[in-house]
């Protein structure tokens, strides 16, 4: 009866290290995954995301740029909207830390006016 449970633990044993192994192959392959599938937005994408402002739980703005033209859009739950078009790029400059997205958008909207 011993030998039989030292045959039981050590089944359990190859069962856990089986497990903990099949557990570990899907972290990898879930890591590996995002990694490629970012590397193949970024590599031939002709729209570029310049930046972005979460307005809700679910509603956000983003602005997209398609060769000079840049797009303004809401993006919600269920669906795209079209908010602006601009010809030629907003700015290309990076924003300083003073100075985010949303005041650079603010800027854009409103012609370079302060919104004091």
């Amino acid at each position: 009866m011993n030998e039989q449970a030292a045959v039981s633990a050590a089944g359990m044993l190859d069962v856990f290290v089986s497990l903990l192994l099949v557990i570990g192959a899907i972290f990898a392959l879930a890591w590996l995954a995002r990694r490629l599938q970012g590397a193949r937005v970024a590599r031939g994408s002709a729209i570029r995301v310049c930046g972005g402002v979460q307005l809700g739980a679910k509603e956000k703005v983003v602005l997209l740029q398609v060769g000079e033209t840049q797009f303004l859009v809401g993006v919600a739950s269920s669906s795209v909207s079209l908010l602006h078009r601009f010809e030629s790029a907003v700015t290309d400059d990076p924003p300083t830390p003073d100075t985010g997205f949303a005041e650079r958008l603010r800027q854009a909207l409103t012609g370079g006016r302060s919104a004091t």
